[in-house]
């Protein structure tokens, strides 16, 4: 099992071509460097400066990143990314 740290995010990369609960309909080639996730793991937040941030990304999101932002490895033969949360674009809910 693992505990993600801090504000960090645990995702599973999705296919790219969706249509979002909303209706909206995104093509893998409209959105260039930017990839898809649903989070698996999260940590509780981070404290800088004295100031303690909450995570606002949730277990079972679909979130939106950059590619370079994102660390990917394989854990138990499954590919993930691992990213912080302020590197996420946007969450659909």
């Amino acid at each position: 099992m693992l505990k993600v740290m801090f504000d960090r995010v645990l995702a599973k990369e999705e296919d790219m071509s969706l249509t979002l609960d909303s209706g909206i309909s995104i093509s893998e080639k409209s959105l260039g460097n930017i990839r898809h996730a649903k989070v698996v793991a999260v940590g509780d937040g981070v404290t800088e400066y004295g100031v303690f941030t909450p995570m606002q990304i949730n277990v079972g999101d679909r979130i939106f990143y950059e590619d370079h932002v994102a660390i990917k490895d394989k854990i138990n033969g499954e590919e993930y990314v691992i990213l912080r949360q302020i590197d996420v674009i946007c969450i659909e809910k």
